[in-house]
């Protein structure tokens, strides 16, 4: 369970950057950017994790994490630009934390 959304989160977007550009209409250096978004998401909710954990069961917050992060790629799904992919990177990133846990 914890290997499944790390390596979709980190495999996903080099899977996808083709195809974004072709539909967004946007260079490498803009398809770059995702991945600034999915480590600034995990960064900021590593210390909430954290703190989470003194007062949730790490097995609730763990839930927490992947049924937002399976919920997210409805979201990417539904893109219409490439500032949707930066939103959903930073959700995906930011609730990988939790997965992380």
């Amino acid at each position: 369970m914890i290997f499944f959304p790390g390596a979709f989160v980190f495999g996903f977007p080099g899977v996808m950057a083709s195809q974004w550009q072709a539909l967004f209409s946007v260079n490498k250096e803009q398809i770059g950017k995702i991945m600034f978004f999915i480590l600034a998401g995990t960064g900021c909710s590593m210390y909430i994790a954290g703190k989470l954990q003194e007062k949730i069961r790490g097995s609730y917050i763990i839930f927490t994490g992947s049924l937002v992060c399976s919920l997210a790629m409805l979201f990417a799904g539904m893109a219409e630009d490439i500032t949707d992919i930066y939103v959903w990177a930073f959700i995906e990133g930011f609730f990988t934390g939790f997965v992380y846990l």
